[in-house]
């Protein structure tokens, strides 16, 4: 077996994506994730991810834009969305903590 055959293989650990930011922000599903990041200053900033927010990828730093912003309290957790702004910029190189949160199932009395 060829070395390429090898580390490509489904026994192989090897992933091919180059960061975890990588593999982390590529499965992001486009129908209102959240995302809340605790920066260097130990404030929460978040907010839902739509088909509209973007993520760097390598080499460039680790960026969100967050098309929908949300008010979060001390302790991360959402209260509600910001009225107002487009969206938010936040710089994740210094972030300690980075949090993604699938989007709630959907409700079945919505479909009655």
């Amino acid at each position: 077996m060829s070395w390429r055959r090898a580390l490509f293989s489904k026994e192989s650990n090897y992933n091919p994506v180059p960061t975890a930011w990588d593999y982390a922000t590529s499965n992001i599903v486009e129908d209102g994730s959240f995302i809340r990041i605790l920066n260097a200053e130990g404030n929460w900033i978040g907010g839902r991810v739509t088909g509209a927010a973007y993520f760097t990828s390598y080499p460039e730093p680790r960026d969100v834009f967050i098309d929908e912003a949300w008010r979060l309290d001390e302790d991360g957790t959402f209260i509600d969305q910001i009225s107002g702004p487009a969206g938010v910029w936040v710089p994740c190189t210094d972030a300690r903590l980075v949090q993604i949160i699938p989007p709630p199932p959907p409700d079945p009395a919505d479909d009655a």
